[in-house]
C-alpha cells in the first residue's frame, strides 16, 4: 500500500495508519474498533478499582460504590460517546459496564443484564449514549458558531456505507422525536420508562406535558368544527375511507413481507396451525452391538481384535518388510505378532500419558517401565516406527490422482468394518474432527478453533450417547486447478447418514441450510442445527436483534421447518432450524431457552466428545509423516470402540472402578504384547524386566516345569538326603549338588 508523502520545513511526517484526535482513536473505515478496544482496556482496570472497594462483610456502601463508578467509569466509558455509540463494537464498552453494575448491585452472573440498570438505578448505556447525541444536536443548532451547525440544520447525505448511521442522521431522528422544551434528564428518563412499560408507542415530546381540562373557547370551536364537518360531502368520505384501506393495507403488506424469506421463495408464518406434526420413521436394526460382535467377543482383546484385523495387520506386515528390504541392508522381517506388540507398546505409552515423553525415558532402566524393555529392545521398536509403511511406494504413481493414496487401503479397511459392529440410537452427531499434524502434507488444513490448529481434518459421524465413530471420511483438500466446491455441508452430511432412517441428525451452522432439512426429511430424517443469518431461506424479521429484550424468542413456521431465533444477550441472536419441533415450546428455567436450543445443546458434542475421551489416553507419538500420524488415530479410535462393544455386551465388567476405561485398554495392551514376550529368546538386560520375561514363559511352559512338591523323598543319586527339587525332563528327585540352573524360575 502506497503512502502519502508530506514535508514540512524538508521534514518528512510520519503517517500514522490510526492517528488520536482530541483522545478518539480513528481508522481508515470509522469503525472505532481500535478505540473501543483501548477504552475497554481503560475502563477495565477501573472497574477492578471498584471491585476492590467492594465486599460482602466490609468495603464501601451501594451508594459509595455508586457515585464511584459514575466518576471513575462511566466518564471514561461514554467520553465522545456521539461519535462511537453507532460503531458495531460499542458491545465491547457494554460488558465492562455491565461488569461493573453487578459489582453496584451485588447481583450474580445469571441475573438478565436486562434488569441491572433497574437495580442500580443507573439507566442503560445505549439510551445515555442518545440522550449524549440529543445534547450535542442541540447545542450545535443553538449556535451558529458550533462547527456541527451545518451538519444538524440540513438534510442527512446518502450514507456510502450501508452498515454506518452518520451523526447527523442519528441526531435528526432524535430531535424530529422530541420537543424542543424537554431537557436531557426529561428525555432520558421518558425514554427509559417507554422500554419497560407495555402498549402503543407514544411521542417522547408529549412524555413531560400535563392534560389540561378543556376551555369554553375549546368547546366552542369543537362545536363549529362538528357543524362544519356535518357539510362535508360523500365523495370525501369515500376518499377518506379508500386512503383508510390503503394505509391498512400497506402495514399488512409489510407484514407480510417480514415473514417472507429473503429470496421470496419461502413464506414463513409466526404460528403452527398449519405446521405438520412430526411423526419418527421406524428404525430398522436395533441400536446397539450387532449380532457379529456379540457372538466372537469373549474379552477385551478379542473385541480390539475385531476393529484391527489379522487382514490389516498381514498387509502392513507385508508392506514394511518390502520397505525395510529396499532400505535397510540388515532388515530382520518383521511378523503379525510383533506388529501386535509394537501396536501394544503404543497403547502403553497412551495409557501412561506418555505420548510426549522421549522414548529413550520409557525404555530407561531407571525412570521407565519394564514392560517396554521386555517386549522389545529400544533399537527395534525405533527401526519399526521409521519403516512402517501402509503400501508400496513404487506402485504409487499409478494413483497420483488420490491424495490418500499412502494410508487407502488400511482406511477403506479399517472404516468398513465400523457401521457393521455397532448400530447407532436414535440421535447421531456430524461434525470435523482435527487430527493433529504440522509435517508435509497436501490436504493439511488450518482451523483456529480446534485446540492443534492444523493438521488432517476427518468428517465423523458419531452415536450421541455412546460417542462410538460410526462413520469417518478424510477431508482431502479441492483438486488442483478446480473451484471450490459448493454445498459442501449438504454433501457430507448426506454420505455421513446413509443408511440411516428415523434418525435425528444434529450438526453447526457449516452444515445446516434450508435445503438440507428437505433432503433429509425425503430420507426420514430430522435435523436439528444452527444456522447462519446469510442463508436466504430465512425471513427478515427474525434477523432483527436490536430492539428485542434480552432472553426472549421470536418462532417462526413453515408446514414443516420450524425456526427459532433466541437473544442470550444484547447483541447476540441465535438461530437454529429443526424438523424434529414443531411447536414453540419455551423451558421454565431463569433463561427462558427454547427447547430447540436445549436439545441442540444436548446432542451437539458427540464428536467433541470422541476428541476428548481419545485424547484421555492417546497413543500419538511425534511425527513428519501423515499416515503414520492417521494410523496412530486409527489405534485411538480403534480401542475406544472396542471399549463401547465390550462394556455393551458385558456391562457388568469393573462397574463398580471408575477407572475401568484405563483397565480395560491395560488389558488389551498386554493380551498384545504378551505373545511377542512369550518368543523371545534372549532376556534383557533390566532385571525387572527379565524377570518379567522368565515369569511369563515359566508360566507358560505348564505346571511340569514346577520344581518344587509339597513331599519330600530321598535323592535318585546320594541315597542320603531328602529333598523335595525334581528334575523338568524325568521327574526324578534330585538334591542340589547334583542338579543344573538353566535359569531362575526352575532348575534340572
Amino acid at each position: 500500500m502506497r503512502e502519502l508523502e508530506v514535508r514540512v520545513n524538508n521534514k518528512r511526517l510520519e503517517v500514522q495508519q490510526a492517528p488520536k484526535y482530541l483522545g478518539v482513536r480513528l481508522d481508515r473505515t470509522l469503525s472505532f474498533k481500535q478505540h473501543l478496544e483501548e477504552v475497554k482496556a481503560k475502563v477495565t482496570s477501573r472497574v477492578a478499582l471498584i471491585h476492590r472497594l467492594a465486599g460482602t462483610t466490609w468495603g464501601a456502601c451501594a451508594k459509595t460504590l455508586r457515585l464511584s463508578t459514575q466518576a471513575l467509569v462511566f466518564s471514561a466509558a461514554e467520553y465522545c460517546a456521539p461519535a462511537w455509540s453507532r460503531s458495531p463494537h460499542a458491545s465491547k464498552v457494554d460488558v465492562v459496564i455491565n461488569n461493573a453494575l453487578r459489582i453496584i448491585t451485588g447481583c450474580l452472573k445469571p441475573t438478565p443484564v436486562s434488569l441491572l440498570p433497574v437495580l442500580a438505578g443507573i439507566a442503560p448505556a445505549g439510551l445515555r449514549w442518545e440522550a449524549a447525541t440529543l445534547a450535542l444536536a442541540r447545542k450545535a443548532q443553538k449556535h451558529d458558531w458550533h462547527i456541527l451547525h451545518n451538519t444538524t440544520t440540513r438534510a442527512a447525505p446518502l450514507s456510502r456505507l450501508k452498515s454506518r448511521l452518520p451523526f447527523n442522521k442519528a441526531a435528526q431522528e432524535i430531535l424530529n422525536s422530541t420537543s424542543e422544551d424537554l431537557s436531557r434528564d426529561a428525555w432520558l428518563a421518558a425514554a427509559w420508562k417507554q422500554e419497560w412499560e407495555p402498549g402503543p408507542p407514544a411521542s417522547i415530546a408529549t412524555s413531560g406535558t400535563q392534560e389540561m381540562a378543556p376551555s369554553e373557547a375549546d368547546t366552542e370551536e369543537a362545536s363549529e368544527s362538528t357543524d362544519d364537518a356535518s357539510e362535508v360531502g360523500t365523495d370525501q368520505l369515500e376518499s377518506n375511507s379508500d386512503s383508510s384501506e390503503t394505509e391498512s393495507g400497506g402495514e399488512l403488506e409489510e407484514a407480510a413481507a417480514g415473514w417472507t424469506s429473503k429470496n421470496g421463495k419461502v413464506f414463513w408464518s409466526p404460528t403452527n396451525t398449519e405446521t405438520l406434526r412430526y411423526v419418527p420413521a421406524a428404525r430398522s436394526l436395533t441400536p446397539g452391538p450387532t449380532h457379529y460382535p456379540v457372538a466372537r467377543i469373549s474379552d477385551p482383546a478379542s473385541s480390539f481384535a475385531l476393529l484391527l484385523t489379522d487382514d490389516i495387520l498381514q498387509h502392513i506386515v507385508s508392506m514394511t518388510n518390502l520397505h525395510g528390504r529396499r532400505s535397510i541392508a540388515e532388515w530382520r522381517d518383521m511378523d503379525t505378532e510383533e506388529l501386535q506388540a509394537y501396536v501394544g507398546l503404543l497403547i502403553f505409552a497412551g495409557v501412561y500419558r506418555s505420548k510426549n515423553e522421549s522414548t529413550l525415558s520409557l525404555w530407561s532402566e531407571k525412570s521407565g517401565r519394564s514392560i517396554f524393555r521386555a517386549t522389545m529392545s529400544h533399537r527395534r521398536f525405533h527401526q519399526i516406527s521409521r519403516t512402517l509403511r501402509f503400501d508400496d511406494k513404487l506402485s504409487r504413481p499409478r494413483r497420483c490422482d488420490d491424495k490418500l493414496a499412502a494410508f487407502r487401503k488400511v482406511w477403506d479397511m479399517w472404516t468398513h468394518r465400523l457401521p457393521m459392529l455397532f448400530s447407532p440410537f436414535s440421535e447421531v452427531c456430524v461434525d470435523e474432527q482435527l487430527v493433529p499434524f504440522r509435517g508435509r502434507c497436501s490436504f493439511k488444513q488450518y482451523m483456529p478453533k480446534k485446540p492443534a490448529k492444523y493438521g488432517i481434518k476427518i468428517w465423523a459421524n458419531c452415536d450421541v450417547k455412546s460417542s462410538y465413530a460410526w462413520r469417518l471420511q478424510v477431508y482431502r483438500g479441492k483438486a488442483a486447478g478446480s473451484p471450490s466446491e459448493v454445498n459442501q455441508g449438504i454433501r457430507v452430511v448426506l454420505e455421513m447418514t446413509e443408511g440411516f432412517q428415523g434418525h435425528i441428525i444434529t450438526c453447526d451452522n457449516f452444515f445446516t441450510s434450508f435445503a438440507l432439512a428437505e433432503e433429509l426429511l425425503r430420507r426420514k430424517l430430522a435435523l436439528v442445527g444452527t444456522i447462519r443469518r446469510n442463508k436466504p431461506q430465512l425471513p427478515p424479521i427474525l434477523l432483527q436483534a436490536r430492539a428485542r429484550a434480552v432472553l426472549s424468542s421470536t418462532f417462526a413456521f413453515t408446514k414443516t421447518h420450524p425456526l427459532v431465533s433466541y437473544i442470550p444477550r444484547r447483541g447476540r441472536n441465535v438461530l437454529l432450524l429443526s424438523t424434529k419441533h414443531r411447536s414453540p415450546d419455551v423451558s421454565d428455567e431463569m433463561k427462558r431457552k427454547p427447547v430447540i436450543i436445549k436439545d441442540y445443546n444436548r446432542c451437539k458434542g458427540g464428536v467433541d466428545n470422541l476428541d476428548k475421551v481419545v485424547a484421555t489416553y492417546s497413543c500419538r507419538r511425534r511425527t513428519n509423516r501423515w499416515p503414520l500420524a492417521l494410523f496412530h488415530n486409527l489405534v485411538d479410535i480403534s480401542h475406544y470402540n472396542a471399549y463401547i462393544l465390550w462394556t455393551s455386551i458385558e456391562p457388568s465388567w469393573q462397574q463398580q472402578k471408575p477407572y475401568r476405561r484405563r483397565l480395560f485398554i491395560e488389558e488389551v495392551g498386554e493380551m498384545l504384547v504378551t505373545p511377542h514376550i512369550m518368543k523371545r529368546g534372549r532376556l534383557p538386560r533390566s532385571s525387572a524386566a527379565a524377570t518379567m520375561v522368565s515369569d511369563l514363559q515359566g508360566a507358560a511352559a505348564g505346571p511340569s516345569l514346577i520344581s518344587e512338591r509339597k513331599s519330600r523323598r530321598q535323592c535318585h543319586f546320594c541315597m542320603d538326603r531328602r529333598v523335595c527339587r525334581t528334575c523338568c525332563k524325568c521327574g526324578k528327585f534330585i538334591c542340589k549338588d547334583h542338579s543344573l540352573s538353566i535359569c531362575s524360575p526352575f532348575s534340572t
